[in-house]
């Protein structure tokens, strides 16, 4: 997207609405202890010294178990400060070679590779931890250097399980690093599906542990052991090589998640000024961006920043074009994803010439329906919209095993007007339409809603609801909502979904 660049978040719109990266400690960067090699040669031993060449080989067994091995890196570096390390894998025997070396001192080492789960400590040639203390290995030409051999300490751990706190159930697919500033050492893992991750191969020291979602568009913000928003902020967990630091848990917060893009208010008429209505997001927002866009018909990749004010009037260089509102929802966790979000486009703005006798004849249109100019009016719309966003369970919340775990089903979302909320799921009869069948409660939820601020609601599964779902099979049910807004005539909905395993 070509938009201009905003001066109230300091970032442009790119191409597919989102502003650029930066500043971030992204999932690619490089644990400290890695990035200091600006390369590392992998051979393989089945292709190691062939005859005639220099090279270095040895076995790498347990200290403990005084067993073989298998997947340590072992890299063997010239002493001078240029050098490029030249690296083997240890097979299946313990055993690796490093073929290829120019004749020199080197500096060998063993260490478990970045993506292994294994625990040994990082050990210098002979048996030293550092490299300032190691043995040089003496390379002749033509000549291999044999019985170079390791035996690794086990290092030390932390364990632990990441959870969601809006939903109480466990996340995947979050990366766990744990960081010795001092010692300049980190070491990552994925979590595995139920949750729990283990870090492991770190020595004795003070670590701040880092939780970040994988997923790109992750609803949970990042965030540090205990419950930090910063490094800085975080509480440090003490290891112990060979042994195992447990219970560091972490229970991720929720940034934003839209629910209700936002709506412009008011004619696409020169001279006529448009207000908007913010959109609907999920856990509790502190602040909005919101950056009005002149564009090219309905297509985002067109738009531009024109202004960063609450209203808007039209102008003639408006005229045949739309106009949207790009919205930003932050909390203290971060900010939401999409990072962008965007309104429906006006109508095509046109001249007052071009609108008859009263500029009313060409209304806004938005994704909502044509609004009227009046704040009432939209906000009926937005409240329709909000009402049946929440009938129907959506995401891993609405399977069948995480209802009965948690007993119901929770969200959090912000009303635009004060009110009483309330939602019941059914199951209807087959055959029968809800108003004239008997039937049967499954959960019933209900609640209260501020005029401004987050609301939380949780549908709570009914006992005979609990025995529907216990069987694990797929369930098609009917929610009804009611929403009564202060001074308004209630809203009524109903929509069918299916409950899966």
């Amino acid at each position: 997207m070509e938009m201009e660049r905003s001066q109230r978040n300091g970032a442009a719109l790119t191409r597919d609405g989102a502003p650029p990266v930066a500043g971030a400690r992204g999932l690619l960067a490089l644990p400290l202890a890695l990035a200091a090699l600006s390369i590392c040669l992998i051979v393989p031993p089945s292709d190691a010294l062939a005859a005639g060449t220099a090279g270095i080989s040895g076995l790498v067994t347990s200290s403990e178990s005084k067993e073989p091995i298998a997947g340590i890196e072992a890299c063997a570096q010239e002493t001078a400060p240029t050098s490029v390390p030249q690296c083997a894998i240890t097979d299946n025997e313990g055993k690796y070679a490093i073929a290829g070396l120019g004749e020199g001192q080197y500096d060998v080492s063993f260490s478990v590779p970045g993506e292994s789960a294994l625990n040994y400590l990082t050990q210098f040639y002979k048996g030293v931890a550092t490299k300032a203390e190691a043995e040089h290995v003496q390379v002749v030409e033509g000549v291999v250097s044999t019985g170079i051999d390791a035996a690794l300490l086990p290092g030390g751990t932390i364990s632990g399980t990441v959870s969601s706190a809006a939903t109480k159930a466990t996340l995947s697919q979050v990366r766990v690093c744990a960081r010795d500033a001092v010692a300049e050492v980190e070491r990552c893992a994925m979590n595995a599906a139920d949750g729990t991750y283990v870090v492991s191969a770190l020595p004795t020291g003070s670590y701040r542990v880092h939780f970040e979602p994988f997923e790109a568009e992750s609803k949970y913000a990042p965030q540090f052991y205990k419950d930090a928003a910063s490094e800085a902020a975080a509480e440090a967990v003490a290891v112990t090589a060979g042994a195992t630091t447990a219970g560091v848990d972490a229970v991720l917060q929720g940034v934003p998640v839209a629910l209700l893009k936002p709506a412009i208010v008011g004619h696409a008429v020169e001279g006529q000024t448009l207000t908007f209505l913010a959109g609907t997001w999920t856990n509790a927002p502190t602040s909005l961006i919101d950056e009005w866009g002149r564009c090219d018909g309905t297509v985002i990749e067109t738009c531009h920043t024109i202004a960063l004010t609450p209203t808007y009037t039209l102008t003639p260089a408006d005229v045949g074009h739309t106009i949207r509102i790009r919205e930003q929802a932050s909390n203290e966790y971060g900010a939401g994803v999409p990072q962008y979000l965007f309104s429906p486009p006006t109508a095509v703005v046109v001249a007052p010439a071009q609108a008859g006798a009263t500029p009313a004849a060409a209304p806004t249109t938005t994704g909502l329906g044509v609004l009227s100019t009046t704040a009432s009016a939209a906000t009926t719309a937005r409240l329709k919209a909000l009402l049946a966003s929440l009938l129907a369970p959506h995401g891993k919340r609405a399977k069948i095993g995480a209802l009965l775990k948690h007993r119901g089903y929770a969200i959090s979302f912000v009303s635009p007007i004060a009110g009483r909320l309330s939602i019941a799921w059914y199951l209807v009869p087959k055959g029968a339409r809800l108003a004239a069948a008997k039937p049967v409660l499954a959960a019933v939820g209900k609640i209260s809603t501020p005029a401004s601020g987050s609301s939380k609601l949780t549908v709570k599964l009914t006992a005979k609801g609990r025995s529907l779902l216990a069987p694990g099979k797929p369930l098609k049910l009917t929610a009804k909502g009611v929403l009564a807004a202060s001074g308004r005539p209630s809203l009524v909905a109903t929509r069918s979904f299916t409950l899966k395993r």
